[in-house]
């Protein structure tokens, strides 16, 4: 008897101590994700640069800071649809902007020195690094192309590497800084089977956003890797839903959560789907992923051919 009741104890204490973890973990995200909201105050009137600033993620990232009175450096090949960006900017907002044509998959040293003198003269104390580069759909490895597979690491990593290294200086000596790495979920947050060099490039930027947050935090310098699912907008082309939210939507949440975590995932469904997938086997997570990306690439090909037929 006496063996049973120490069993029963042990039993429990562990399912108190679990409700009360799950409890804490609830309440957790219930202040990350309703109450806490970080102050961009003392950034007004500063500049950001914001690269792949075309369109999507990147596009409403330069919006959402210049309605917090942040000026705003846009960097991408598209320089009309910038241009455009940038006057609604200015006129809706009364920030500055500045406009520079740049590729991230092609650029020389000397448009590297270029874009780095456009960079520096601002003093920049804000950086997203959104621009990337995935498939058009979910295809296996053994058939994507390399040269794609070698622009992917150019646009996806070394733009992350190089843009941080021009922008921390003045953000070290200043004290002050924030910084933005668009990773993914899939690859950082669960495996992603079809996009297995996407992933990896995404795996790259949040482990080097998390560690380098490690670093600069005494700095006085937020480094956050933001892993959404997919985003109305961006990459994917989904069509908002439930799972799917607005890149204004995805944007503002990233925005207000600064500071909070090195890690993001700015809209609360996509933590929820996260967390519920990295609960089961590594194995079965893969199985299931691989069975998601094969219908949506399955769906992309059909509509391939509905088009073909129409022309």
């Amino acid at each position: 008897m006496d063996g049973l009741l120490l069993v029963m104890t042990v039993l429990s204490a562990v399912g108190s101590a679990t409700v009360v973890y799950a409890v804490v973990a609830l309440l957790k995200t219930i202040y990350h994700y309703g109450v806490y909201k970080f102050s961009f105050r003392s950034y007004g009137g500063e500049w950001a640069v914001v690269t792949g600033a075309s369109g999507g993620i990147g596009a409403e990232f330069c919006r959402r800071l210049a309605a917090r009175g942040v000026n705003i450096i846009l960097l991408a090949r598209s320089v009309d649809k910038m241009k455009q960006l940038a006057q609604e900017c200015e006129s809706k907002y009364s920030v500055e902007t500045v406009v520079h044509g740049f590729d991230f998959g092609a650029a020389e040293e000397e448009q590297w020195a270029t874009l780095k003198q456009v960079v520096m003269s601002k003093s920049a104390t804000i950086l997203i690094n959104n621009v990337g580069i995935s498939f058009e759909m979910p295809t296996d490895f053994i058939d994507v192309d390399e040269q794609l597979i070698e622009r992917m690491m150019l646009v996806n990593i070394r733009s992350t590497n190089r843009m941080t290294k021009m922008v921390l200086p003045h953000m070290v000596s200043s004290k002050k800084g924030i910084i933005m790495c668009l990773s993914s979920g899939g690859g950082a947050v669960t495996p992603a089977p079809m996009l297995s060099p996407y992933a990896g490039t995404k795996a790259y930027n949040d482990a080097f956003a998390v560690s380098l947050n490690g670093e600069l935090r005494p700095h006085g310098v937020h480094v956050h890797s933001l892993t959404p699912f997919f985003v109305e907008g961006s990459m994917a082309k989904m069509r908002r839903s439930f799972t799917v939210p607005t890149a204004e939507r995805f944007v503002e949440n990233a925005l207000s959560q600064v500071a909070s975590s090195p890690r993001l995932n700015p809209y609360w469904v996509h933590y929820m789907m996260g967390t519920a997938v990295r609960a089961l086997p590594l194995q079965q997570q893969t199985e299931r992923v691989a069975t998601l990306h094969s219908s949506i690439r399955k769906r992309a090909l059909r509509k391939q051919e509905r088009l073909a037929k129409r022309t």
